[in-house]
């Protein structure tokens, strides 16, 4: 049975490669270690060729797939040996449970540690820290309702979400309930390139089989089970003590063909566009069906989330693997599953499973926390126990402001330094400073050929300039 679908292998191994970049560096400074470079180029050239644009969107035969599913477990398993092994490298030296942080940002969130979660907090920026691991209660759960500092959600007899309750922005998230729904998809001639507008003119209504609450130490809510047709779909719907977002975990045992699922949530804001992510940045979408053109948009793509937003408040949907989005009416519509046969007979049947969280915040997006939790969704902390005598707390790489984004760290191409690649992501010219946990001799702008522009500052490990809005800036490091 199909465990992953090309996307959500696509998303996994960028996010891994990352790590991979990141740690060899550390790796070879602290360690002396050389980073397997050509094991890295070639993984780098599988994935790049699996984004090709018959396989990345499930549009191949099945013999394609069979090659690719190979290619990706290979990768998956011979790269988190490789992260194990420098993780360990890096904290021989360390005591106590060690969090490794991979984002580029100051991170509070949770771990999952023998089944239960727990609360972690002021993980510093692709480094790591010593904690102790502590267990909360303060989240509750009843029947058809959640409730911790943040939220208050309701639910109705089916389970399908009536209210979501900002607690600390005062208001309600929702306009009309949130709820997973089933439409047919029948395309006119190209079923796995084509999604028609019609879909929409037929809703089908999900079974309701049954409901079970969970409590996982700092995280409790309910797994509620449903059917469409053949396929049964089961959603987790939790929140957290610690955190203000609402967490969904979406697992589909899927059987059928021509139809197609979406998560949905009408958010009570008035915006008439929605916020989208974009490689290096971020592009507004209409929410209104005002001209052809934006009729033409019923669905659209983004990366990791979406937002809609007004002037004092917005809403998010972040996710860990999709890619297809609606949002007429600032109805946000995750795709979850589209399914169809031809020209692959078995396209999507099988195990699938995906999260994403709902994500309320004071102020406009660009004011939000969005890509931070973004970030950690889709590339979460890692816990390593160490057995050394010190206690950890380690950064390679801070940023002064969280719109300037550290996307890359990675062995040179000459093998002259390291290159470090960032981008600004809120289109807001900004005065940024990069600190470095390790002695920074000389610093270099490059271009994206890593060909050396001019020399930079380097002034007690920090290097500071000034960045322009979505600019993309490459420096090498020695």
């Amino acid at each position: 049975m199909k465990k992953f679908v090309d996307k959500k292998n696509n998303r996994r191994s960028e996010f891994l490669m990352s790590n991979l970049e990141s740690l060899s560096v550390m790796d070879q400074i602290k360690n002396n270690n050389e980073p397997r470079k050509d094991w890295m180029d070639d993984e780098w050239k599988m994935i790049l060729t699996n984004q090709f644009h018959d396989i990345i969107p499930g549009s191949a035969i099945k013999e394609v797939y069979d090659v690719t599913d190979t290619e990706y477990a290979k990768f998956f398993k011979e790269g988190k040996s490789y992260q194990d092994e420098m993780l360990n490298n890096l904290i021989k030296d360390y005591k106590g449970t060690i969090i490794f942080n991979p984002t580029p940002f100051t991170q509070n969130g949770y771990v999952n540690v023998d089944n239960k979660k727990y609360f972690v907090k002021d993980i510093p920026s692709k480094g790591f820290k010593s904690v102790v691991l502590n267990n909360s209660n303060k989240a509750k759960i009843k029947d058809k309702l959640l409730e911790n500092d943040y939220l208050k959600v309701t639910f109705n007899d089916k389970y399908e979400i009536l209210s979501i309750f900002d607690k600390q922005n005062n208001r309600e998230i929702l306009k009309n309930k949130a709820m997973i729904k089933g439409y047919e998809d029948y395309s006119h001639m190209f079923e796995a390139w084509e999604l028609r507008n019609y879909y929409r003119e037929k809703e089908l209504i999900l079974d309701f089989v049954k409901v079970e609450q969970i409590d996982n130490g700092g995280e409790k809510g309910f797994r509620v089970t449903r059917k469409l047709a053949d396929s049964m779909i089961y959603e987790t719907i939790s929140l957290y003590d610690e955190l203000d977002t609402l967490n969904f975990n979406v697992e589909l045992d899927w059987k059928n063909k021509n139809l197609m699922i979406k998560s949905t949530f009408p958010i009570d804001v008035n915006s008439l566009v929605a916020t989208c992510d974009i490689q290096f940045g971020k592009v507004e979408r209409p929410t209104v069906e005002n001209t052809s053109w934006d009729q033409a948009k019923f669905e659209v793509c983004a990366h990791k989330y979406v937002d809609i937003s007004e002037g004092n408040y917005g809403v998010s949907l972040i996710n860990d693997c999709k890619y297809g989005h609606s949002l007429t009416d600032n109805v946000i519509g995750l795709t979850l599953i589209k399914c169809t046969h031809y020209p692959n007979e078995g396209t999507d049947i099988g195990h699938h499973e995906m999260s994403f969280i709902l994500s309320p915040h004071k102020g406009n997006f660009t004011q939000s926390d969005t890509v931070k939790k973004a970030y950690l969704l889709n590339n979460p902390f890692i816990v390593k126990e160490g057995k050394g005598n010190q206690d950890a707390d380690y950064s390679f790489i801070s940023s002064s402001h969280d719109n300037v984004v550290i996307d890359t760290i990675k062995p040179s191409e000459n093998k002259d330094g390291y290159i470090v690649r960032m981008y600004e992501t809120m289109n807001s010219k900004t005065n940024v400073t990069l600190t470095f946990g390790e002695k920074v001799k000389k610093a270099y702008l490059t271009n994206l050929m890593e060909e050396n522009i001019n020399e930079v500052d380097v002034k007690d490990n920090k290097i500071s300039f000034t960045i322009k809005p979505f600019e993309i800036v490459t420096l090498r490091i020695k």
